[in-house]
């Protein structure tokens, strides 16, 4: 891990294109990796959801009951079965290798790329080892869901390395909020639905308890795209603690590990809820569409946004003690400088505090060995 977190340093911090190309087929190959192990595991789950029995003559597997059809007293919780286990193993090793593909590719290519070989990998799986019919629809979804993945590809742009300051920004910009208020919006309204319909009889409202594994799928496409983006920032934080830099002295760090793992948990439970009331081949490509339609904005914490980039040619901001300041403009003045001995000097050499481009204020650093900034100094 250490060994590839600091060939993921260089990469990102590197101005070499080859290493970026190079990144995103690494990237890429995870992914595509990460997608069938995923979709294989959710398929072993949906199998521990429905008992099958494997039939010579028509060769094709026979559905005998599910488990919801059972009385209550007698249905065992579907993470206590050994068959979800294991496909729950799979799907863990997918999310790990999708977390590792963050480092290497964008953001917006591992969750398009992944997402699109998970839909494909779920036709395959379904249809050919679960015996569900394919219909003309599925294979259109597939197809543009396809087109769509190539698209992003060719138009994807490399991420740009940011600071825990960075990231912290992202988070309160004020079309972040909106979306987030949105998305939330939407879950609500989603969660009161399926608590709606619940209550309801299911005997005289079998249209509307057709809905639940829809409703299910989306809530926990939206949860995935949350998963995937703080997954992305705590990858970013690690390729900076492997870099030299601690980023597990700051609160903010736990939070966007401890927000991917609760994010993650939730996904999981839900899809598993909308595998057990439909059809892997009709919910999967639902939950699939909002797992990557949540990228469409978040893709943009990717890119530090333009005040950003214009802090980055801030010059260096200089104030020593005895009151010689060197301003944006790269002019300085002294007053009272004479000897090494002055008050605000060491050794000959200025010293005070400094402002780097984020606006950190530094005390007591020798000016000299500081990074300098735009050359300003």
């Amino acid at each position: 891990m250490v060994g590839v977190a600091r060939f993921l340093s260089a990469a990102i911090g590197g101005d070499d294109d080859a290493d970026n190309v190079q990144g995103k087929w690494i990237g890429l190959a995870i992914v595509i990796t990460s997608a069938v192990l995923s979709n294989l595991g959710v398929n072993v789950q949906k199998l521990s959801h429905v008992r099958v029995k494997y039939s010579d003559t028509y060769a094709e597997f026979l559905i005998l009951y599910q488990e919801e059809e059972k009385p209550v007293f007698e249905r065992q919780t579907y993470y206590t079965r050994p068959l979800w286990l294991i496909g729950l193993v799979l799907v863990v090793l997918g999310a790990v290798g999708d977390f590792e593909a963050l480092g290497f590719a964008p953001q917006a290519l591992v969750a398009s790329v992944g997402g699109g070989f998970t839909v494909l990998a779920n036709v395959f799986f379904a249809h050919l080892w679960l015996g569900q019919i394919l219909t003309k629809t599925d294979v259109l979804g597939t197809l543009l869901i396809i087109i769509g993945v190539v698209l992003s590809t060719v138009a994807n742009e490399p991420d740009e390395q940011m600071s825990l300051v960075e990231l912290e920004k992202q988070f309160f910009q004020l079309g972040f909020l909106i979306y987030l208020g949105v998305m939330t919006v939407v879950l609500g309204g989603i969660f009161g639905q399926i608590e709606a319909i619940l209550r309801l009889p299911r005997a005289l409202n079998e249209n509307k308890y057709r809905l639940l594994p829809f409703m299910y799928a989306t809530a926990s496409g939206i949860f995935g795209s949350f998963s995937v983006l703080l997954a992305k920032c705590a990858s970013i934080l690690l390729i900076l603690t492997f870099s030299g830099e601690n980023q597990f002295v700051y609160f903010t760090t736990y939070l966007f590990m401890g927000g991917m793992m609760c994010t993650l948990v939730l996904q999981t439970d839900l899809l598993n809820r909308a595998i057990m009331a439909g059809d892997t081949l009709s919910v999967f490509p639902m939950f699939q569409c909002f797992w990557i339609g949540g990228h469409s904005y978040s893709r943009t914490f990717s890119h530090k946004s333009f005040d950003d980039r214009d802090n980055e040619t801030t010059p260096l901001r200089y104030t020593p003690s005895n009151g010689r300041v060197i301003d944006h403009s790269g002019y300085g003045g002294t007053s009272g400088y004479t000897n090494g001995n002055d008050k605000g000097h060491r050794n000959g050499h200025p010293v005070g505090h400094w402002h780097g481009p984020q606006g950190r204020r530094h005390h007591s650093d020798d000016l000299e060995e500081q990074r300098l900034y735009c050359g300003s100094i």
